[in-house]
């Protein structure tokens, strides 16, 4: 069980969520309203919110959001299941990544101690970590840049 505040929920996890879900929907190509998505942002929160909660250890909280944020996303776009499956991969790809380019940008050029970033729930932590987000969105479409290269080329490749 992680022990998150409420401050590092309504900080963190509600904003990650909402990022997480325009991001899908930015690799989905969906166009969906504002107020749609900070619903859905705000639900898929309390669930993983909650899943935190739950007496399971750490990898399987990321697997049961994973399985969450996949649903979400089906439900938001109608697309396949093949998909949106591709579409949390790249989500949690790029969560991953975020969160080792910002480990390694805070410990190594701003001397931050690792205590305030890991293991750390609380409101404050939820601050000093939220420029993982916006390195999450710089890294989606990065991948999704490369994505849409490595397609062109394979079209190009076929048609020739």
């Amino acid at each position: 069980m992680l022990h998150t505040s409420i401050g590092y929920i309504l900080v963190r996890s509600f904003p990650e969520c909402a990022i997480m879900l325009l991001t899908g929907c930015y690799f989905l190509k969906l166009k969906i309203s504002k107020k749609v998505i900070l619903k859905k942002a705000f639900l898929l929160g309390i669930i993983v919110s909650l899943i935190r909660l739950l007496p399971i250890s750490f990898g399987i909280h990321t697997i049961l959001s994973m399985s969450c944020t996949l649903f979400m996303l089906l439900y938001l776009s109608k697309d396949s299941f093949i998909n949106c499956i591709m579409t949390t991969c790249k989500l949690f790809i790029s969560l991953i990544l975020s969160e080792f380019v910002y480990l390694y940008i805070s410990n190594y050029i701003l001397k931050i101690p690792d205590s305030y970033l890991i293991s750390n729930y609380t409101l404050k932590g939820a601050i000093i970590t939220l420029p993982s987000l916006g390195i999450l969105v710089l890294i989606a479409i990065f991948i999704q840049f490369i994505t849409n290269k490595l397609s062109e080329k394979l079209l190009t490749d076929d048609n020739e």
